[in-house]
């Protein structure tokens, strides 16, 4: 597929189908649209964003689901439209593999920004965690299930 043509007037470069082949790429400033589909970020970030500013990740459809965790760290990150689920993380114990789900959905550390719009969580234990000096505004997020839907420092440097 191409670039229509509301792509091309926003500024945008290119498109790529799925999440690890941009990830390599991503620089600060980034606005990155993303189409329906699920995408299993533990995989794709490795866990963590680090040292990005400015970078959108937009569903531009209704049904963009990103299903694992995410770390971010000293980052500024928005995500506007998308769903997220727990996924697995597969770790070593008594010389066997075992598959946990993490904690938290996102967690946000340093003095990272997290941005959320119009977000959905679905998760069993917290949806957000945020750790000192880390900020949080989040506008018309939907919380589905757990004990915590956002767990805040209380040296959390801002939560709206």
């Amino acid at each position: 597929r191409k670039l229509n043509q509301y792509e091309i007037n926003a500024g945008f470069k290119a498109i790529y189908n799925d999440l690890p082949s941009i990830m390599d790429i991503i620089k600060s400033g980034d606005r990155i649209l993303i189409h329906s589909g699920n995408y299993d970020i533990s995989i794709t970030w490795q866990h963590t964003i680090n040292n990005l500013q400015n970078v959108s990740f937009i569903g531009i459809e209704s049904d963009v689901l990103f299903l694992g965790s995410i770390n971010i760290n000293n980052s500024n990150i928005s995500f506007q439209n998308i769903s997220f689920i727990p996924g697995p993380t597969i770790f070593a114990h008594d010389s066997r593999l075992r598959v946990r789900e993490n904690s938290e959905l996102i967690h946000v550390s340093g003095s990272s920004e997290l941005s959320l719009e119009k977000c959905k969580f679905k998760f069993r234990q917290r949806g957000i965690m945020i750790e000192p000096n880390a900020s949080l505004t989040a506008n018309k997020c939907e919380f589905i299930g757990g004990s915590t839907a956002i767990q805040i420092s209380f040296t959390a440097k801002d939560v709206k």
